[in-house]
């Protein structure tokens, strides 16, 4: 791979505001990164899934993730 192939393409904020409300329609509650740390202590990965610890009460749990691909 070349310097270049790891260049990102800015990200229109209208699109992934766009996305979030899709993805919020079909799953419910959803968190980008900042959320997530802000709301949970990262436990463990496994696969596209998350254990977490709630900060609020403290309890365990797993969460689904999905990456968000840049374009």
């Amino acid at each position: 791979m070349t310097a270049r192939s790891y260049r990102r393409k800015p990200i229109k904020a209208e699109l992934i505001a766009h996305e979030r409300d899709e993805l919020e329609a079909h799953y419910g509650q959803v968190w980008d990164t900042r959320e997530l740390a802000r709301d949970f202590i990262l436990l463990g990965i496994q696969t596209s899934r998350l254990f977490v610890r709630r900060k609020n009460d403290g309890m365990t749990g797993w969460l689904a993730c999905q990456h968000a691909a840049r374009s």
